[in-house]
């Protein structure tokens, strides 16, 4: 400032000016001069943050006259302090501004506030917040200051945490969903290692863990990873996933032994986790021993009185017990007969001598009553059907559909008879083109029932010989062609002696099936299946050891599923066991010893693979038995330990394309399916298959390479722990008409 037109500032005289006006120094907006001086063509002023600022040019040091200044005049201040340089809208907030109103826009992040009086910033920022510019005005004393701030507020590294982060799961049970915590910053992606237990899923979008485990998994930590662009932040948590505490028991609740005998292992039964260790309370008797799996076995060497013993089975799931008694007598097995004398008189019958025999032990060893082989029992044409049953002793009924040449009858109901050492056979139903797809049960007193079509007159027929000597009768007259392959008979006879019958039956355009019975006292038909629907081929039948029927069909149209009905709720109802991609043809049903339903199939492709689907009401597993091996004519048996046995026809050449079609036989008895070639030459065709009580394998089926054969092949069991039934004999013979019955 100063006040001579040159704007001479400090020399002193009186006609200078010594304080700055008002409106002559612009040094810029938020500005304040601290000191100014003047000399040598520019004038400067220092600020109160310490920077130097400059302007003017001539040797008059002129500064704020706003006259006289030339284009080479600095008119505006420049930084001459340091690197710094002039930028408009630099700014040097005031440092009092007490008292004042403050304002800022854009609104600040969130957390982040002005306080009022002095308009700093103050808070803890809860949001991220990009690089941006905010405009901040102090009011006060009627005048509005203004100046910027850039702030920009970054992620946190995230802090997760899980509680509790330990946890113990059952192999095999859904565990509720366990989700993480984060007091830090906000988490962009979710990471573990090492990987979860199999069956348990990871959320990478949040962190959660989720799922069904299927294996067991011993204790093990896992680390948790939380990440953002600030970083990553991890927490652990220690996973456990324990078997299913095993749930075991016998299929005997005592033992009774014979010292010096070697005793039939008895494994136990076990629906629960695998068994890892097994103990007993008290000591088993000497030469007794217990696995680890809880199997009995070994030969007694002192006797016992009867004992009950708990034997407890644990894995890592918990313990299961059950007791079992066991005896070691020195010998064993009583047998009484009532009376002992008896007076007969010659065409008189003679009142019933009877005998209980007590068996005390248990047999050891094993041994087939067969050896792997394959005879022919005749040779003839067309055969249109077979069936077989077994009678207690071991002798077999084979009923099967008989050719016949010449004249106007064609086909017969013919009959096989095994008594032990060889077959004879009769023919049975001698009408015209009849005995079609036969079907054959023996009821408790041995008499035999068959079930069969009649082609020409398309009706379902039966005979028996319960009452001594053979009768026939027609008990449906529903319309079927007994020539298609998926016509088939079923028959079953309860413990009461009633006889169960199923066959199908076309209606328009659908198969649908009928049951026959004589529960009410004569025999009554009636369609279980709806009548709109195709569930009446490949039909199959089973009966359960409480009077329960079991039926597998296959859905032809409208599905094409293997399908399920029984009458076990006292109602017939049905379900779908396997569907999709034609699953279910050539069905046939079985039951075992849990009564669980058993059912084989094959699924309808070009490669015919074969199927087991297992289960009951509402819930079924289906797994393959083989694959590629273009099955047909399908039969099903299942021995006492539950092993599966099935016979199938290879209906592909097998060497170029000529006559090598195949008997194939399966079995899981080793503990995987098993194939094995029983029969080349067409073989395996009409099979029906049976196991004695010995556990051994009869299969009777027709082999058509050069022409019709009913063959007849055994296969050895696999042993494995058989239970004989005592067979009675008598010495010496009786007198003249009278029988030892050789089960009673």
């Amino acid at each position: 400032w100063g006040s001579n037109n040159n704007g001479q500032l400090g020399d002193g005289t009186s006609t200078d000016r010594t304080t700055p006006p008002s409106s002559d120094i612009n040094l810029g907006s938020g500005y304040t001069a601290i000191g100014i001086s003047s000399g040598g063509g520019h004038t400067c002023a220092m600020l109160n943050d310490g920077d130097m600022k400059c302007w003017g040019a001539r040797g008059g040091g002129q500064v704020g006259d706003d006259s006289d200044f030339t284009s080479s005049d600095q008119k505006t201040p420049v930084f001459v302090q340091g690197s710094r340089v002039w930028s408009t809208g630099d700014f040097m907030p005031v440092p009092d501004v007490s008292d004042a109103s403050c304002g800022v826009s854009p609104a600040l992040p969130t957390g982040l506030s002005l306080t009022s009086g002095t308009c700093a910033i103050t808070g803890t920022p809860t949001v991220t917040a990009i690089n941006a510019t905010y405009t901040i005005w102090a009011n006060i004393s009627g005048q509005s200051f203004s100046g910027q701030v850039w702030l920009e507020v970054g992620l946190n590294v995230p802090i997760p945490a899980y509680s509790p982060n330990s946890h113990t799961f059952t192999n095999g049970t859904t565990i509720s969903t366990i989700t993480p915590s984060n007091t830090g910053g906000e988490v962009t992606t979710w990471a573990i290692s090492p990987d979860l237990p199999s069956g348990l899923s990871f959320g990478s979008t949040n962190g959660s863990i989720w799922g069904t485990p299927n294996a067991i998994n011993s204790t093990a930590t896992y680390t948790v990873y939380a990440n953002n662009t600030a970083g990553s932040g991890s927490t652990t948590i220690t996973l456990t996933v324990n078997d299913i505490a095993p749930s075991i028991s016998y299929s005997l609740s005592s033992l009774t032994l014979l010292k010096g005998s070697q005793m039939s292992a008895l494994a136990v039964t076990n629906s629960g986790g695998t068994i890892v260790s097994c103990t007993v309370s008290p000591t088993l008797p000497n030469g007794i021993s217990l696995s680890s799996t809880c199997q009995l076995s070994g030969t007694p060497t002192v006797t016992a009185v009867n004992t009950s013993y708990s034997i407890t089975a644990t894995n890592s799931g918990g313990s299961d017990s059950v007791s079992i008694y066991i005896e070691v007598l020195n010998s064993g097995g009583t047998l009484t007969v009532t009376p002992t004398s008896n007076n007969g008189i010659v065409n008189a019958s003679l009142t019933n001598i009877t005998a209980n025999y007590t068996h005390l032990l248990t047999i050891p060893s094993w041994t087939s009553g067969v050896t792997n082989t394959s005879s022919t029992l005749n040779s003839d044409h067309s055969i249109a059907g077979t069936d077989m049953a077994m009678w207690d002793n071991g002798d077999m009924a084979f009923v099967w559909t008989r050719p016949i040449y010449g004249g106007t009858t064609q086909h017969v109901l013919a009959l096989s008879v095994y008594d032990g050492s060889s077959w004879t056979t009769q023919n049975l139903d001698n009408n015209s083109k009849t005995g079609y797809r036969p079907s054959i049960a023996i009821d408790g007193n041995g008499a035999l029932h068959i079930a069969y079509l009649d082609f020409d007159n398309t009706r379902l027929r039966y005979a028996t010989n319960a009452t001594g000597t053979w009768t026939f009768s027609t008990l449906d007259e529903s319309s079927v062609n007994p020539n298609n392959v998926r016509a088939r008979t079923g028959i079953a006879v309860d413990n009461s002696g009633h006889v169960h019958i199923i066959h199908p039956v076309q209606g328009s355009g659908v198969w649908m099936l009928n049951y026959t019975t004589n529960v009410s006292g004569s025999f009554v038909s009636t369609t279980i299946t709806n009548t709109s629907a195709d569930d009446g081929a490949y039909a199959s039948l089973a009966i359960a050891g409480d009077g329960s029927l079991h039926i597998s069909v296959y859905r032809d149209s409208g599905g094409s599923d293997l399908r399920y009905y029984t009458d076990e709720t006292g109602v017939w109802t049905n379900e779908t066991v396997h569907t999709g991609s034609n699953y279910g043809k050539e069905s046939v049903i079985a039951l075992n010893s849990n009564d669980e339903v058993v059912i084989v199939y094959r699924r309808d492709d070009a490669s015919d693979d074969i199927y087991i689907s297992v289960g009951n009401r509402g819930s079924w597993t289906s797994s393959l038995v083989a694959s590629n091996r273009y099955a047909s004519e399908l039969s099903l048996a299942i021995d006492s330990n539950d092993d599966v046995h099935i016979t199938s026809h290879n209906s592909r050449n097998q060497v170029g394309y000529c006559c090598n079609k195949d008997m194939e036989y399966f079995t899981n008895a080793s503990g995987s399916w098993v194939r094995t070639t029983l029969d080349t030459g067409v073989g395996g065709i009409h099979a029906s298959i049976i196991v004695d009580s010995n556990d051994d394998i009869h299969i009777a089926h027709t082999d058509n390479l050069a022409y019709t054969e009913i063959k007849y092949d055994t296969v050895k069991g696999s042993g494995k722990g058989v239970t004989p039934n005592p067979v009675f004999s008598v010495s010496p013979s009786l007198p003249d008409g009278l029988i030892l019955n050789w089960k009673t």
